[in-house]
């Protein structure tokens, strides 16, 4: 697009209209503001639609004031300008603060004149005044309210239908970059609103054959954002981001080339990811570590020195009943001593059975057969009745 279809020939041009129009209505600004400033929104809203029809009927456009060319240093490059009589840095100031205004009326009128003062500046002016009202117009994306998340929507594509969509490009960027948002939590919950916005914009600018204008760095900021959005946790944000670089794909080009190397990015972090899932060993349970109990032999616990615990064998490998041998006597009181008939045993007659401890003793009631562990000799028999549990001692005498 050529921008001298777009720009007047020269701001002296627009000087020589009528010596009437290029004076700015301080009055009028005053009431202006007067009215945006009233804590009544019904006012607000009727200020708003009452300039709205002003700006709509005049005629003239934009025009440079009359001493612009002869003072130098009157002020900054927009408020040299004047539409219907109002400077266009007061129209500035005064967008800013309507379009967050909280009223869903005042804000939907304010995103209507907004459209239309970028509809009648001239282009080489239009970013100045519209590029510091963006943050302002997509911070409304975040709103609780559906209808303004729309208004907001809207009013973004149809600016950047202006002009022959000269100021699609900068809209892009500037809803790629963080820098418009005011805080990190705002940025995060915006990225699936900026993605979907981004989608409709590039869609929007391929359907009118606008899009190849962009430059390739506009391009790469797209794919790199929809790329980094696309390991975002939520399903939507990511579903967003893919819509995004589709809509790239369309385009052809460099955009199209952009597009499928973040799509191939996104597909080789998700296959790493699935080899991460899969590494073997996962599903093995890992050795705790803890202290065996030895009850059961060879079930693999270890003891508390990292050895398999043997449990109840002794030194020699086979199974210990030294701690069985006192407890499971019929009719004893406590473990390791025996009862006779009346249940009782005196000091001499304990002492009279070792002496006599070759011979064997006489069953009791329940058939039970006794011998002493301290006098036992060689001539031990190697089998023992099978009445009588040996003890330990008795084992290893009969193994020798």
């Amino acid at each position: 697009m050529s921008l001298a279809q777009e720009i007047p020939p020269s701001p002296k041009a627009a000087k020589s209209v009528d010596d009437d129009a290029t004076f700015a209505d301080d009055a009028a600004a005053s009431a202006l503001s007067a009215g945006i400033a009233s804590k009544n929104w019904k006012q607000r809203a009727e200020c708003i639609g009452k300039l709205f029809t002003d700006l709509a009927t005049a005629s003239e456009g934009v025009k440079l004031l009359k001493d612009s060319d002869e003072n130098q240093d009157s002020g900054p490059l927009l408020s040299q300008y004047v539409l219907g009589g109002m400077r266009i840095s007061l129209l500035q100031t005064q967008l800013s603060n309507l379009l967050v205004d909280p009223v869903t009326a005042v804000f939907v009128n304010a995103a209507d004149l907004l459209c239309l003062i970028c509809s009648q500046v001239p282009l080489y002016i239009a970013p100045l005044f519209l590029e510091p009202l963006l943050p302002a117009l997509f911070g409304r994306l975040l709103d609780t309210s559906q209808k303004v998340r729309q208004k907001s929507a809207e009013t973004t594509l149809e600016v950047c239908s202006l002009h022959s969509s000269a100021l699609s490009e900068m809209v892009a960027q500037c809803v790629s970059s963080s820098s418009v948002w005011t805080s990190d939590r705002s940025t995060d919950r915006s990225t699936g609103p900026r993605l979907q916005l981004l989608g409709q914009m590039v869609k929007r600018m391929h359907d009118r054959d606008s899009a190849r204008v962009w430059s390739d760095e506009t391009w790469s900021t797209l794919a790199d954002y929809a790329l980094k959005a696309s390991e975002n946790k939520s399903a939507d944000v990511r579903k967003e981001a893919s819509n995004l670089l589709d809509h790239m794909a369309n385009v052809g080009g460099h955009a199209g080339e952009m597009a499928d190397q973040a799509a191939a990015q996104i597909k080789a972090m998700a296959d790493e990811r699935a080899k991460q899932k899969m590494r073997p060993g996962t599903g093995v349970r890992p050795l705790t570590g803890r202290v065996g109990t030895g009850s059961r032999p060879g079930s693999g616990a270890l003891g508390g020195s990292g050895r398999l615990s043997t449990g109840g064998f002794n030194s020699s490998g086979r199974l210990s009943t030294a701690n069985r041998s006192g407890s499971l006597r019929p009719g004893t009181g406590r473990p390791g001593t025996s009862l006779s008939r009346s249940g009782t045993m005196t000091l001499e007659e304990e002492s009279d059975n070792s002496l006599h401890s070759d011979a064997e003793m006489e069953a009791g009631d329940e058939g039970v057969k006794f011998f002493d562990v301290k006098c036992l000799g060689k001539g031990m028999p190697k089998m023992f009745p099978q009445t009588q549990f040996p003890t330990q001692c008795q084992i290893a005498e009969s193994l020798s």
